[in-house]
């Protein structure tokens, strides 16, 4: 009877060892776990970051091409030259406010 009352603690311990390990090692699991999911989430957001960079950099790189090509435009000159020097079309009416 000693010897069952032994051979029975000794399994209680072996199984006791066996429950603290499995559960060492599902906390350490979950630790890790959660040290990764905390990384992938910094990335991400530095990730949704740099992709929003890249949009308003793309946005404002055509907005200078754009530009460029307006101000390459016969429109653009005759807008200057209309404004600055003052030129008009022969085909155009001048109205001068001479009151006041």
């Amino acid at each position: 009877m000693k010897r069952a009352r032994k051979k029975s603690r000794a399994r209680r311990l072996i199984t006791l060892a066996l429950l603290l390990f499995a559960a060492s090692f599902a906390v350490a699991t979950l630790v890790v776990v959660n040290t990764q999911l905390q990384r992938y989430a910094g990335y991400r957001q530095t990730l949704d970051g740099l992709q929003n960079e890249i949009l308003a950099e793309e946005q404002f790189s055509l907005d200078l091409i754009l530009r460029e090509a307006f101000y390459a435009s016969d429109a653009y000159i005759e807008q200057l030259v209309r404004e600055r020097l003052g030129y008009v079309r022969s085909d155009e009416v001048i109205l001068v406010n001479i009151g006041q």
